[in-house]
């Protein structure tokens, strides 16, 4: 009420009546606004009215939910800045922002591979598929204007992030770690052996089988498809681990299963720069029982795939999967120009 006029103090107090309008002492004021503040913590509340009982009323009441830096990871140049609003994000039915994702990401990194694996793996920052597949201002067309032919959908998108591997070639490692965002959902992309032509044994050698593992049984193949709840190819083989969807070396005909695909927010998806994917190139079969006789045994094998780590398997993959394979069909050509240009589909 300090500011205020005594002439509008005289007019609101003969609006109001006597006994609905009271002016309250600053002390009483403050002590009011801390009831009402959830934000401020007790501490805080206690301080304050200490203050005020010692006369110190005037100095600012600490915010409780003050941004503040807690670390950055790894220390030095480059680092990730972790502050308290990102340390919020981990409390109980809170979305985790691409802070916290960039810093585990880099952390299990870091932490938990030793020092040779490290060298295999390389992780793209939680910006890099958003950047990939947004069109900037300057690449939509105006109203009327023609379309920039000259370079194809997958050139255009692969110029906004081409210098994100400035310094780096992924084709010398043999994992590519990408996170991807779709409406607040977090999944992980990961291309394996992005450099090999074909699956090879893990000597080196060209894998015999195509897939590292016999054929099996249609009635035992089939047994377990039904069991798992996955998908089964006839004439090639996948896998399904949990959740995780392998796209096939081989190609061979797909037996759906009737799940209902998870569509999340098609109407804001449809805005992203994707390719075109085929759903009939994402397949997988069952989990091997444990009792398998040691001619149906899995070999192991280097396949070049992309892995999908997503909570929600019915969700629809294929336009991300085909989105990457373009990326990595560019950035072969732009990072290997003396070798034969590389066309990244299903089959490598």
């Amino acid at each position: 009420m300090d500011s205020i006029s005594e002439e509008a103090k005289s007019i609101i107090k003969n609006i109001f009546h006597p006994n609905l309008l009271e002016e309250i002492s600053i002390r009483d004021a403050k002590e009011l606004l801390l009831r009402c503040s959830p934000s401020r913590s007790l501490n805080t509340s206690s301080a304050n009215a200490s203050s005020e009982a010692n006369g110190s009323g005037s100095n600012d009441m600490l915010d409780a939910m003050e941004i503040r830096k807690l670390l950055i990871y790894p220390p030095g140049k480059g680092g990730i800045s972790i502050n308290t609003e990102d340390y919020l994000c981990l409390a109980k039915d809170q979305y985790l922002n691409d802070i916290i994702i960039d810093f585990y990401l880099n952390y299990l990194k870091l932490e938990v591979l030793e020092k040779e694996e490290r060298q295999h793996v390389h992780i793209f920052s939680t910006f890099f598929y958003n950047r990939l597949t947004t069109l900037t201002t300057r690449q939509r067309p105006l109203p009327g204007e023609a379309k920039d032919v000259r370079l194809s959908a997958a050139q255009k998108r692969h110029a906004r992030v081409a210098n994100w591997t400035k310094k780096d070639n992924i084709f010398e490692k043999k994992y590519i770690v990408i996170p991807i965002n779709e409406q607040s959902h977090w999944f992980l992309a990961i291309v394996c052996f992005p450099s090999l032509e074909c699956p090879v044994t893990v000597e080196g050698a060209p894998s015999q089988s195509g897939t590292g593992t016999t054929t099996t049984k249609s009635s035992a193949r089939s047994g377990r498809s039904k069991r798992s709840g996955a998908v089964v190819l006839e004439g090639g083989t996948a896998l399904t681990i949990g959740s995780t969807t392998i796209t096939p070396v081989n190609p061979g005909r797909r037996v759906p299963l009737e799940i209902e695909p998870i569509h999340l927010g098609d109407e804001d998806i449809c805005e992203r720069d994707e390719a075109d994917g085929d759903e009939s190139e994402l397949a997988s079969n069952g989990d091997e029982s444990e009792d398998e006789s040691a001619e149906d045994v899995r070999q192991p094998i280097k396949q070049p795939c992309i892995l999908i780590f997503d909570s929600l398997p019915g969700a629809s993959r294929s336009r991300v999967v085909a989105t990457l394979r373009d990326y990595l069909t560019c950035e072969y050509r732009a990072k290997m120009p003396d070798k034969t240009p590389k066309q990244f589909n299903k089959l490598n």
